[in-house]
């Protein structure tokens, strides 16, 4: 419900201020409008103002703005001026290039708060890499930190991620610095196909190239035990550091965890070091229920030191100057990048499922409002970027198909013919239709 929610919120926001760019622009070089709708189908909510009439619709999957037309209304003669159609060829194509300039606009906004109101995020520090894997072909090794790509800061994996992934959308190698745990700095030549840059809409970006984020472990050391629990049933005492269970070495207490929640029907020998010595126990660890799970518990912590990060992380709050240059370059390169995959998709180099639909979108509404408004402002200015694009593509329907009307116009000299604009709308609904479904089939064969 909470992914629904913030995906209603989401929609009928950029929506709204998609259309609102065509309305405001309308306004402004004369032409009459007569709805402003957000969403299709019943009208929820509905206020009139002199000459428009504003509403709220129940399918919020979309929006319009209704102009006087003589194509499809009857303008009286005191009104014919004011119909879009009656506008200069220049006045048409403002109003239509209004929508997706301000879904621009807006992620631009959207950016800047984001960086001003700062986030933390993981820094780009390599973990464990796949034996085999391009990474690991590459010379990329656990511990590395990656500090550029392409000459380019980028310190965070999603710095990377972008910056990685446009340079590769051209097929161009990529060159990552990276800095070794002795402070010593590399550059590293990443060459990755298409055909892996595919695989990322099933997958992730890391896992693809074969890296796993650096993460931090504690040592197995337990530094309470709880009376009447299974680890002070079995004799487990406050400073045993844990050794071996069932004769497997444990490296870290997150693998001691991870043993114990999957023991709950058994007994573990489990070795500890004690005052300088081995010693073995029987432990039978209690089985719980938790969030719909049956799982073992022992009744034992350990020490958490002030400062431990988990996953190395840093701070991005940039300032005032700084956030309004990152949110210009977040915006375009972000326009590129999505440019570059519907390039791709066309071409045949990669495939639709890199299309996501509602489904998906609600789902990453929701993971991004959680991790605060920062996030979710991220999220806001990615969907508003992809609405700005995709509105902008020569398909008729869109306003890009609009858009290559007017150029015909202007190199033409007249209008394209009445008859050619609606077999090219009946092109351009069908093509919709058939990217909203194949969105749509994504996203149920990811629930699978």
């Amino acid at each position: 419900m909470t992914s629904i929610l913030f995906f209603i919120v989401a929609i009928s926001l950029l929506v709204g201020v998609h259309e609102w760019g065509h309305f405001i622009v309308a306004k402004r070089v004369g032409v009459k409008v007569l709805r402003f709708s957000i969403g299709f189908g019943p009208k929820l909510f509905s206020r009139s103002s002199s000459e428009t009439e504003f509403c709220v619709c129940l399918i919020p999957l979309g929006g319009y703005v209704r102009m006087l037309d003589e194509k499809t209304d009857e303008v009286s003669k005191n009104e014919v001026e004011r119909a879009f159609n009656q506008q200069s060829l220049g006045a048409r194509t403002a109003v239509v290039l209004a929508g997706p300039t301000m879904n621009f606009i807006f992620a631009i906004i959207a950016y800047f708060f984001m960086m001003l109101i700062g986030f933390d995020t993981p820094k780009a520090v390599v973990g464990d890499v796949g034996a085999g894997s391009m990474a690991d072909i590459a010379g990329l090794k656990k511990g590395h930190e990656i500090t550029a790509v392409n000459g380019v800061s980028a310190i965070t994996w999603e710095d990377v991620m972008r910056r990685t992934l446009n340079s590769a959308m051209t097929q161009e190698s990529v060159i990552w610095q990276v800095r070794s745990n002795y402070d010593v700095t590399k550059l590293i030549t990443l060459h990755i196909p298409l055909t892996l840059i595919d695989q990322i809409a099933g997958s992730d970006f890391l896992s693809v190239l074969g890296i796993d984020p650096f993460i931090n472990s504690l040592e197995p050391l337990i530094h309470k035990v709880f009376v009447d629990g299974a680890a002070a049933r079995s004799g487990l005492q406050s400073g045993d550091l844990v050794m071996f269970v069932d004769g497997e070495s444990v490296n870290s207490w997150e693998q001691w965890v991870r043993l114990i929640q999957s023991s709950y029907d058994r007994t573990l020998e489990v070795d500890v070091l004690r005052a300088g010595a081995i010693k073995r126990v029987l432990l039978a660890p209690d089985k719980v229920g938790r969030d719909g799970l049956v799982i073992g518990r022992i009744g034992a912590t350990t020490l958490i030191p002030d400062g431990f990060e988990r996953v190395p992380s840093v701070l991005v709050r940039p300032g005032v100057f700084h956030s309004a240059a990152a949110a210009l370059d977040k915006t375009w390169s972000m326009s590129v990048l999505t440019l570059k995959f519907i390039k791709k998709m066309i071409t045949g180099g990669l495939s639709t499922k890199n299309l996501s639909g509602p489904i998906s979108i609600a789902k990453y509404a929701g993971q991004s409002a959680d991790l605060g408004i920062s996030r979710y402002l991220e999220f806001l200015a990615l969907i508003s970027v992809s609405l700005g694009v995709l509105n902008l593509l020569p398909i008729p329907m869109l306003d890009g198909g609009h858009l290559l009307n007017y150029l015909l116009e202007f190199v033409t000299g007249r209008p394209v013919p009445e008859a050619l604009e609606a077999i090219g709308l009946r092109v351009g609904f069908v093509i919709l239709m058939g990217l909203m479904g194949t969105a749509l089939y994504n996203d149920l064969a990811g629930l699978i």
